[in-house]
């Protein structure tokens, strides 16, 4: 059964006419992936029916080819004015131990003897998986609650210009996280506002509303010299986009160095820093919202919610430890910082030990069947 977005219940032959209807204004359209954006707006079709009839008509629908100039409006921005009327928020760093930042550019180390320095990256696909170490150790702190996922938000998209995306499941269900990598240091302009778009189109969460989870869409664009923030929220009318930015910085993202051109590494390493603790920051807040959601989902199907109030006690703990820590960092006391953030993921570990999900899901780490006396007579 579908319904309209006001909740409207729709009969099966009104299901059938309303995506005939609909299909058919996709095809007059200019565009056919908002046309698409519009009607999972409008309607909570399942997404294989809508993917069959766009076969069927011929239409191969990729959210790479999407233009800022189409999409603008769905998030209630005008493109004349090139994205400067977008609303802004505060990033913060939430901080991460030294110990965890050395290991996150040790795995980089060995990433460069396969794949070289990003300057000699052919392709985005070689400079996702050198940017991988981030996102691989940062969502390993959420215990499995936090996954990567190859499984592509539309079936059967074929991602075009040179994008790479990738996508964060909370609890293995919903959507929380998308990271789009474009092509090389994209300029300002035209090129980077149609790689905006993209973060638009695949954030829109459609999965998240039609499975009833009310969760912000938090993106990150990066063209491997810069990062990007936005957060995509579809709970409300029209979508909102949201970009971040530092109040000291007059550009809007990170800027990461290029240890190519430099004698050393060092200004790299510093640049890489607040990226990774900004992306830790994304990746509690969106648990946060997550915890929150499905606490919430299972009000009225769980005898006692304790398991998710401490799950989410503890989460809250893990996100103002760690922005506390920055604070302290910014005041030379190195030290407590350090302390705080370490016992920030602590917390966080309690927050997810408390999520009451079952974990049959998740394999056990492969190093619990390690045994030196029997590894050394294989």
């Amino acid at each position: 059964m579908s319904t309209r977005n006001r909740g409207e219940v729709l009969s099966d032959d009104e299901i059938v006419t309303q995506l005939r209807q609909t299909i058919s204004e996709i095809c007059e359209s200019p565009s056919t992936e908002v046309a698409v954006l519009r009607l999972m707006e409008e309607f909570h079709f399942d997404m294989e029916v809508v993917m069959t009839d766009l076969a069927e008509q011929g239409l191969n629908v990729s959210f790479s080819d999407v233009k800022y100039e189409d999409i603008a409006s769905f998030v209630g921005l005008d493109y004349v004015l090139q994205f400067t009327d977008v609303t802004l928020f505060d990033l913060r760093r939430s901080r991460i131990s030294t110990t965890l930042f050395r290991d996150i550019v040790r795995d980089m180390d060995v990433l460069l003897i396969p794949y070289g320095n990003l300057r000699q990256h052919s392709n985005e696909e070689t400079r996702s998986r050198f940017f991988a170490p981030i996102v691989n150790r940062l969502t390993a702190l959420f215990g499995s609650w936090i996954r990567n996922t190859s499984e592509p938000l539309m079936s059967d998209r074929i991602t075009k210009r040179g994008r790479v995306e990738c996508y964060f499941k909370t609890f293995n269900a919903a959507v929380s996280v998308v990271l789009v990598e474009a092509t090389w240091n994209i300029e300002d302009g035209k090129e980077r506002l149609n790689a905006i778009a993209q973060v638009i189109a695949e954030s829109c969460n459609w999965n998240n509303r039609k499975d009833s989870f009310k969760i912000p869409v938090h993106g990150i664009l990066c063209d491997g010299c810069s990062f990007q923030s936005f957060t995509f929220d579809g709970n409300v009318t029209p979508s909102k986009l949201t970009m971040g930015t530092f109040p000291e910085s007059t550009f809007r993202g990170l800027k990461l160095v290029d240890f190519s051109s430099k004698p050393t590494a060092r200004p790299f390493i510093h640049s890489l820093r607040p990226i990774c603790e900004t992306i830790f920051s994304s990746l509690l807040l969106t648990f946060i919202a997550s915890v929150k959601a499905f606490r919430d989902r299972f009000a009225s199907q769980q005898k006692s919610l304790d398991g998710w109030d401490r799950a989410l006690k503890f989460a809250e703990e893990a996100l103002e430890m760690p922005q506390t820590a920055e604070e302290l960092r910014q005041e030379n006391s190195t030290d407590t910082a350090g302390a705080m953030a370490g016992a920030a993921i602590e917390a966080l570990k309690l927050s997810t030990d408390e999520v009451p999900i079952s974990r049959k899901y998740i394999s056990p780490p492969l190093m619990d069947g390690w045994d030196d006396d029997e590894v050394r007579k294989v």
